[in-house]
Parts: C-alpha cells; sequence; structure tokens
C-alpha cells in the first residue's frame, strides 16, 4: 500500500477514467462530485478522514470511474490496490458478497439519477419555471 498525497483543487479521480485502487482518507478532505461538461461540478459529498472511495470499480465490470474526486484540502490517500481488496473480500462470505455488489449498483444508479435531477434544477430556466408553478 503506498501514500499519496494531493494539493487542494487536485483531481484525485477523473469520472470516467478507468481505475483499480481504492483510497483511504488518512488526513484532509474530498468532494465527490459528477462532471456536468463545463466548469461547474454537481456535489454528492463530502468525505473525511478514515472514510473510503474509489471502492466501486471492485463490484462493476467496466471498471470506470462512476464519479470524480476533488481535494478539497490538502490530502493525504493510503491506495489500496485492487489485489489487496480483493484479498479483503475472498474473506468475506459469498452471501455478504452479493449484497454488497447488489448495494454498490444501486448506489450508483441512485448518485446518476440525483446527479440529472440536481443539474436540472441548477439552470436558472429550470428553477424560475419551479418558482411559478410553486
Amino acid at each position: 500500500m503506498a501514500i499519496k498525497q494531493f494539493a487542494a483543487g487536485e483531481i484525485i479521480i477523473a469520472e470516467g477514467t478507468y481505475g483499480a485502487q481504492t483510497f483511504l482518507i488518512q488526513e484532509g478532505q474530498v468532494l465527490i462530485c459528477k462532471e456536468t461538461g463545463g466548469s461547474n461540478r454537481i456535489p454528492i459529498t463530502v468525505l473525511k478522514t478514515g472514510e473510503v472511495f474509489g471502492e466501486m470499480y471492485l463490484f462493476d465490470d467496466t471498471g470506470f470511474r462512476t464519479a470524480s474526486v476533488v481535494a478539497q484540502t490538502e490530502v493525504t490517500l493510503e491506495v489500496i490496490a485492487r489485489e489487496d481488496m480483493e484479498v479483503f473480500l475472498k474473506q468475506t462470505p459469498p452471501i455478504v458478497q452479493s449484497m454488497i455488489k447488489t448495494l454498490s449498483i444501486r448506489l450508483a444508479q441512485t448518485s446518476q439519477e440525483n446527479s440529472i435531477l440536481k443539474y436540472r434544477m441548477s439552470h436558472p430556466l429550470k428553477r424560475f419555471l419551479n418558482f411559478l408553478k410553486n
């Protein structure tokens, strides 16, 4: 396992890229977000020291990242390789592995749907039209 450091504002993971590592935040905080195709990002959540990200590739056959991760502060990460994560998973009963995979897929779908709604609602015209409806 390796240690990596990132400066505030630095992109750790770019949505849509291939990845095969999991990250444990040793210090700092990161923003998990969806890209909009422009300079704006739709925030999903902020993770802090002790939390893990980048694990969803383990349950997605494509290995493509479903969101971007940006350092909000200076960040120190422990990088856990796919091989090490697979060792951990093999120690888990098959039924639990299946549940984790199902939850991971559902989370990715919900996150995608939520991001689309947030993007639509963030557009000024949409906000104005919603205001008129109420």
